[in-house]
This record gives structure tokens, C-alpha cells and sequence, in this order.
């Protein structure tokens, strides 16, 4: 892993956050945006869409399949706004210990590369938990289902049935095998 490289911001769909519909053609600066989280894009992989740099609209000339040409104006990805938030995201990352390094597909089918995930001190990522990806103390993971969710819990067990039974924040399939035991025992006393 490269130490230099720049973390990325992942989505975090156990909080709000909202989809983008409609066609955009490859030169729109939001044809990769599928998510919106903070005011922040985001793509289809829920990694944070890097800033286009650009801070005026501009037009292009589209051809039609009837052959007529339409002007399209395109808007700038990033506003003042958003480089803000997303400085002062970075910045709370560079304070953190929160970094995890997981194997990633890449789009030309090449062999895998490393991807870095970092997460803010304050936050926590509930799906990546489920998943693996990352540790978190009991404490910071039952807090955090409080605030999300309004509902208090004292034993892990009860926090991975409420986000995967009835959340449904990831599938059974995704959840960490030691996530799984604890919700595998859940349904086992259950049933009995």
C-alpha cells in the first residue's frame, strides 16, 4: 500500500442519505455520482467522487441519433461548499487510527489493489462493522445504533439482529464470520 496515497471517503448507508436517478452522458461531471451523503457525491462503489476542479458551467454540443445537435450545460461536481466538508473530513482523518486496507477489484480485470479505507474518529461506519472491515469498541457501536436508531443495547448479539434483521444494513451473507456467530446464536434461541 502506498503510504501517500489519499484516503478515500466511503458512503454510509446506515445513515440518510439519497440516490441520484437519470441518464448523464460520460462527459457530465455527475455521470459517476449514483449517491449523495453530506452534500458530498458519491459513486456506484460508495467511494467519494473526486472534485473535477471546475468552478464555472460550461456547454457541449451533443450529436442526436436523428443527427440534430443539442447544447447540453454542464454544472461544476463541487461547489466552495462541498471542498469545505470534504477538507474538513480529510483533516479528521488525518487525526485518526482508523485505517483499513481490504483488496479491491479493478475495472480493467486486472490483479487486485489495495484500498484504503479511513474513517473518522467520531464516526462509525455500521456496515462496515457488520462486514469486517473495521473494529469498534462495544460502546462506540451500541452509541451509535442509539443515535441512528433510538434504541438501547447492552449485548452485541442484540445490535447484529436489529441492523441485519431488521435494518437489513447488509445481507447475511456479508456479515464477518464472528458477527455471524453472534447472530446465528440469536435466531438458534429463537427458534428454541
Amino acid at each position: 500500500m502506498n503510504k501517500d496515497s489519499t484516503p478515500e471517503i466511503r458512503l454510509d448507508k446506515s445513515r440518510d442519505f439519497s440516490t441520484i436517478h437519470g441518464e448523464r452522458n460520460p462527459e457530465d461531471p455527475h455521470y459517476h455520482a449514483h449517491y449523495v451523503q453530506d452534500g458530498l457525491p458519491f459513486s456506484a462503489d460508495e467511494i467519494l467522487v473526486p472534485d473535477d476542479g471546475r468552478n464555472a458551467s460550461w456547454t457541449e454540443a451533443l450529436e442526436r441519433e436523428d443527427g440534430t445537435t443539442k447544447i447540453v450545460r454542464h454544472h461544476p461536481l463541487y461547489n466552495d461548499r462541498m471542498r469545505a466538508t470534504v477538507a474538513k473530513r480529510m483533516k479528521k482523518l488525518a487525526s485518526t487510527k482508523r485505517v483499513v486496507a481490504r483488496a479491491a477489484p479493478r475495472p480493467d480485470g486486472e490483479d487486485e489493489v489495495e484500498q484504503r479505507l479511513e474513517f473518522g474518529a467520531d464516526e462509525v461506519n455500521l456496515i462496515s462493522w457488520l462486514k469486517g472491515e473495521i473494529n469498534y469498541t462495544p460502546n462506540e457501536v451500541f452509541a451509535a445504533v442509539k443515535k441512528r436508531y433510538g434504541a438501547s443495547y447492552s449485548r452485541l448479539r442484540e445490535v447484529v439482529v436489529e441492523l441485519v434483521d431488521d435494518q437489513k444494513l447488509v445481507a447475511d451473507a456479508e456479515v464477518s464470520p464472528k458477527l455471524l456467530a453472534l447472530l446465528d446464536e440469536a435466531k438458534s434461541s429463537a427458534a428454541a
